[in-house]
């Protein structure tokens, strides 16, 4: 997938349960669209104005709001905020924490500023969990949203507001209240540029992210490493579900790599 090829590629925010594949199997993978010279001018009241209209797959709980729109919550101000960190977190862990901290506090976004050696703005994702229980890699997911390419003008900001709109606006799960903060596990994705392959010998799930495009605009994304998912065959099959795009459709695909921190 290349920029001429796609000027924007936002997220429709996943809305599938849990599902026949499992809630563990899911929670990284986003149904996407393309959205071509659109926008809802920052709107923040659940519309979608200028939006192509999204169509539903009778298995997927439609939710067509873009994430750039944080459907449900009211147009900021940004507020700064004094952060208090976390000793032992990354500062980007730290940053979507506190950026959830703020929004329950004060329903206003946190505005973080750049700081010298940050990496440019990306696209994102932000995936919340609840603490690990005995003998589990991971407790229940709590929220997971993200974007394929940058909205903000930093990557602080991105991953702020990212953070916010994991914490209450992911529609299989109740928003959190402030008390459930400091208890979460939060992961953030640094997503790469994609780039595209010609085919499953190109997908390596470990390392790999996949966007599967198919016809009418409908694409599938699946971040890499998510526990469970052992084979291109199973990724790409995932993300194809994912956009209700069916096996018989023909369908291209792109690779990218994410830098994981938690």
């Amino acid at each position: 997938m290349r920029d001429d090829e796609d000027p924007q590629l936002e997220v429709d925010k996943d809305a599938l349960g849990s599902g026949e594949m499992g809630p563990d199997l899911v929670f990284e993978a986003a149904a996407v669209r393309r959205v071509e010279g659109a926008g809802d001018g920052g709107a923040t009241n659940g519309g979608t104005r200028g939006l192509p209209p999204w169509e539903p797959s009778p298995n997927l709980c439609h939710f067509g709001l873009v994430v750039h729109g944080l459907p449900a919550l009211h147009r900021p101000p940004f507020l700064r905020y004094a952060l208090s960190m976390s000793a032992g977190e990354h500062p980007f862990v730290d940053l979507a924490r506190e950026a959830i901290r703020c929004y329950l506090a004060t329903g206003e976004f946190l505005d973080p500023s750049s700081e010298q050696g940050d990496p440019p703005p990306s696209g994102v994702f932000v995936s919340l969990h609840d603490s690990a229980g005995p003998g589990r890699s991971e407790g229940p997911l709590r929220g997971c949203i993200g974007s394929v390419r940058p909205q903000a003008d930093s990557l602080r900001a991105e991953i702020a507001r990212l953070a916010v709109a994991a914490a209450t606006s992911d529609p299989r799960f109740d928003p959190l209240q402030p008390g459930e903060v400091d208890d979460l596990d939060v992961t953030v994705y640094l997503l790469g540029d994609a780039e595209p392959v010609d085919g499953l010998g190109d997908l390596d799930p470990s390392r790999y992210g996949v966007i599967v495009d198919g016809p009418g605009g409908r694409a599938g994304l699946l971040l890499p490493a998510i526990p469970g998912i052992s084979t291109a065959a199973e990724q790409v099959d995932i993300a194809r579900r994912k956009a209700s795009i069916s096996p018989s459709d023909p369908i291209r695909l792109s690779r990218f790599e994410a830098e994981i921190i938690s």
